[in-house]
């Protein structure tokens, strides 16, 4: 198993996940922190999340075994949730 955080390894192993054969693999785009007062944050929740609801979202393709329809389904627990993907989607 290849995981792509120490999060989801932690998460792998509360889930009952084997460890012996898991790794983490960092991606190569090095992580950014955000300012989250930044006058550019501001505009971008303004423009996808007016209501000033949760924003989530993703980088990347988006299909089937990668959470779409977890992503772009309704939630329940989440009804002012907005997500903006950003990448294409594979649609098999």
């Amino acid at each position: 198993m290849v995981l792509n955080s120490n999060a989801s390894l932690e998460f792998w192993k509360k889930s009952g996940g084997r460890t012996n054969r898991a790794s983490v693999i960092y991606p190569a785009a090095p992580q950014i922190r955000t300012d989250r007062n930044s006058e550019q944050t501001r505009n971008y929740r303004g423009q996808f999340a007016p209501d000033g609801g949760p924003l989530v979202g993703m980088f990347g393709r988006i299909n089937r075994w990668k959470g779409r329809k977890s992503f772009c389904g309704p939630s329940p627990s989440c009804q002012r949730q907005r997500g903006v993907i950003c990448g294409s989607r594979l649609l098999r």
